[in-house]
C-alpha cells in the first residue's frame, strides 16, 4: 500500500503531465524576460507563444553557429539554445520525424563507405601513402598482430541492452541466457570458445535429470549448437537525440555482443597502453581548455566528426589492420543489417550497438593522428572515441587524412580558431566553464523539476541564468513536497539548498543515532521482473545474477522501469567510516 506522501506525489505528477509543455514555455519565457539586453530575448518568446516550433529550432541552431565576443554572451546564446535544442517536443508541433531523418543519415553514410571501399580493395594509398604505412605500424605496434584469444574469452559478458530474440523491456540476464541464443554463422565457433571459458555458462547445457554436468567436449558443443539460433544480420533500431533526428543503433545477435564485449575490454586495455584511458575523459578537456586560451601553433584544437562511428568503411580496415585481427573482428561482426524488414550487406565495418566499435574508432583515429606526427598521446594530442584534442599546426594534415580515409569533419562542432573550444561534454571560452545545461526531457513530474533544480545550480554562470526559473520551480511545487537537503546527491531525487533554506524545511530532522541533520528525499527503485520462467537452470542463472552483484531479493530487473519509494538520509561529514554519510530506510 503506498504511503501518502506517494500518493500525493502522483496526484502531483498526473496534473503536471497535463500541463508539462505550458510549464516549459513559462520557464523559457522567464529567462527570455529576465536578460533584455539579449538579441534572442524577443524572438524567441515569439516563436513559443505562436507555437512555431519548427521556426524556434531553426533559430537555435542559429545562435549556436554564430561566434561571440565574450564568454557570457557565448554562453548565454548557447544556454537558451540548449534548452530548445534537444527538448522532446510534441511530433505533432515539431513537423519532423527524427526516425526518418536519421534513416536518411543511415543510407548516405552506407554510400559513403561503399564509394570508400571501391578505392581501398588494392592497398595503395595515392597521396598518402606514407600516412598509412605509419598507421598500420603504429596499430601493429598498438595491438600486435596476434589476437589475445585467451584473454579475450575471459572477459567475454552481456550488457543490459536488447539483442535479437530478448527485446523490449526484459532484457536481463535470465531473458538472454533463458531465451533464444542467437549468432551470425561467422561468429558462432568463437562464441562456443568463448562459452566453454565460463564453468558458470557451461551449467545452462545440463540436461533435466543430470545432477552433474557432462564435461564431454563433443557432447556439449552438440547442445550448444542445438541452443542457437543462427542468423546473418543485425537489426537497425532508433533512439531519441535531437527533436530533428534519432540516433542509429544496431542490435546484435545475442553471442556477437558476448564476444565482442570482451574484445571491446581488451582493445580499451591496449588503448590504455598507449596512454588513451577510454574511462577518462578529463585528459579532452583540460587540453580543450588549454586551447581557448593558447590560440598559438602550438595550442589545442578540437576536431569532431560526422557520424564517425558509420563512417568505418570495411576495405579501410581491411588494409590497416593486422590480418588476424581483421578476420577476428569480420567474423564476430554482423555483415548484413535488416532496415525496415528488408535485408542489405554492410559497406561500413561496424556501427553503434556493436560492442568493439567505439575502441576500435579511437585506435584509428590514434594512429591517424599518429600518422601526421603529433607527437605523444596524451601529452600531444588525445582521442576519445570521435572527439580528437591536437595541436593546431597539425589539425590541417590531419582533416585531409581523416577526409582520405572516409570520414567527414563536422565544421560545427570543431574549432580550430578563436577562444571556444569543445570536447567531451565541456565547453570552454578563455579558460572559462560556459558549458550549458541542456534539457532533454519533459518537465513533467516532481522529480523532473527536482533535476533541473539541480542541473541549474551546477556552476556559478548556470545558477546565476536560471535564478528566475528556480523561483518558478519553486512555486508550482506545493509546501508538502519540497524536498531540500543541504548537499548534493542525485539530481532527481531533491533540491539542493543554502543551509539557511534547508533549515526551514519540514522535512529537515536531526538524527540522535550519528548526532546529524538529515532530510527525506525521493529515490527511484528498479522493477524485477516477474515473469522470469523458473525452472531447472534456474539455480545457475541465480548464480550468474549474483556473481554479477544483483541482490537475491531482486536477482532480475526490467530495463528502464523504475518505481518510486521514499528515504531519509543522514549526513555528516564526521561519519567516516560510513564514507561521509549514512542512508536510512
Amino acid at each position: 500500500m503506498k504511503s501518502r506522501l506517494l500518493s500525493e506525489i502522483d496526484i502531483f505528477d498526473h496534473t503536471l503531465r497535463k500541463k508539462s509543455l505550458r510549464t516549459y514555455k513559462r520557464i523559457v519565457c522567464k529567462l527570455c524576460e529576465d536578460h533584455p539586453d539579449q538579441a534572442w530575448s524577443v524572438p524567441i518568446p515569439g516563436f513559443l507563444r505562436s507555437g512555431d516550433i519548427p521556426k524556434l529550432l531553426d533559430y537555435a541552431d542559429f545562435l549556436v553557429s554564430q561566434t561571440y565576443d565574450t564568454a557570457k554572451d557565448t554562453f548565454l546564446a548557447n544556454q537558451i539554445a540548449s534548452l530548445v535544442k534537444k527538448y522532446p517536443f510534441p511530433k505533432q508541433l515539431s513537423l519532423t520525424d527524427p526516425d526518418a531523418k536519421a534513416r536518411e543519415t543511415w543510407i548516405d553514410d552506407e554510400q559513403k563507405c561503399s564509394f570508400v571501399n571501391s578505392r581501398f580493395v588494392h592497398p595503395f594509398w595515392g597521396g598518402f601513402w606514407k600516412q598509412y604505412s605509419r598507421m598500420q605500424a603504429f596499430i601493429r605496434y598498438a595491438i600486435k598482430d596476434q589476437v589475445p584469444f585467451s584473454r579475450i574469452y575471459d572477459r567475454c559478458d552481456i550488457g543490459p541492452g536488447a539483442s535479437i530474440g530478448c527485446h523490449g523491456k526484459a532484457t536481463n540476464l535470465a531473458r538472454k541466457f533463458g531465451g533464444v541464443w542467437s549468432v551470425t554463422p561467422g561468429a558462432r565457433n568463437y562464441a562456443w570458445a568463448a562459452f566453454t571459458h565460463n564453468f558458470q555458462l557451461m551449467e545452462l547445457l545440463r540436461q533435466p535429470g543430470e545432477n552433474v554436468l557432462c564435461l564431454d567436449i563433443e557432447t556439449l558443443r552438440k547442445r550448444f549448437d542445438a541452443r542457437l539460433s543462427v542468423i546473418p544480420h543485425n537489426k537497425i533500431t532508433f533512439v531519441p537525440k535531437t527533436v530533428k533526428t534519432s540516433r542509429s543503433i544496431a542490435v546484435e545477435p545475442l553471442f556477437n555482443s558476448f564476444v565482442q564485449k570482451g574484445t571491446d575490454l581488451v582493445l580499451r586495455d591496449f588503448l590504455k597502453r598507449l596512454g588513451i584511458d577510454l574511462s577518462d575523459q578529463s585528459v579532452n578537456s583540460r587540453m580543450a581548455r588549454s586551447g581557448s586560451i593558447d590560440h598559438s601553433p602550438e595550442g589545442f584544437v578540437t576536431i569532431d566528426l560526422k557520424s564517425a562511428s558509420d563512417s568505418i568503411s570495411t576495405n579501410l580496415c581491411r588494409q590497416l589492420l593486422p590480418p588476424d585481427w581483421f578476420d577476428f573482428l569480420n567474423s564476430i561482426r554482423s555483415k548484413e543489417y535488416e532496415l525496415d524488414r528488408t535485408r542489405y550487406e554492410y559497406q561500413k565495418f561496424c556501427s553503434m550497438g556493436n560492442g568493439f566499435c567505439f575502441p576500435l574508432e579511437t585506435l584509428l583515429f590514434t594512429a591517424a593522428c599518429h600518422a601526421v606526427g603529433a607527437g605523444v598521446p596524451s601529452v600531444d594530442f588525445h582521442v576519445y572515441g570521435d572527439d580528437i584534442v591536437l595541436r593546431q599546426k597539425h589539425a590541417a594534415d590531419l582533416i585531409a587524412l581523416l577526409n582520405d580515409m572516409g570520414f567527414e569533419v563536422n565544421l560545427s562542432k570543431s574549432y580550430l580558431e578563436g577562444n571556444f573550444r569543445e570536447s567531451c561534454g565541456s565547453d570552454w571560452y578563455s579558460g572559462s566553464d560556459i558549458r550549458p545545461v541542456t534539457l532533454d526531457f519533459r518537465l513533467e513530474s516532481l522529480q523532473s523539476l527536482f533535476k533541473l533544480w539541480n542541473l541549474s545550480t551546477r556552476n556559478s554562470r548556470t545558477f546565476d541564468f536560471f535564478s528566475g526559473a528556480r523561483d518558478i520551480i519553486w512555486s508550482l511545487i506545493p509546501e508538502s513536497l519540497r524536498f531540500s537537503r543541504p548537499v548534493a546527491g542525485n539530481e532527481d531525487s531533491a533540491m539542493t539548498v543554502e543551509r539557511d533554506k534547508f533549515m526551514s524545511s519540514p522535512f529537515a530532522w536531526w538524527s540522535k543515532d550519528y548526532q546529524a541533520w538529515g532530510w527525506t528525499e525521493i529515490i527511484s527503485l528498479p522493477t524485477p521482473d516477474k515473469g522470469w520462467k523458473r525452472h531447472e537452470k534456474s539455480s545457475t542463472l541465480l548464480l550468474l545474477a549474483a556473481l554479477r552483484g544483483s541482490s537475491s531479493r531482486m536477482p532480475f530487473t526490467m530495463r528502464r522501469m523504475t518505481h518510486k519509494a521514499i528515504r531519509k538520509v543522514a549526513y555528516s561529514p564526521n561519519l567516516e567510516r560510513f564514507g561521509g554519510g549514512v542512508t536510512i530506510f
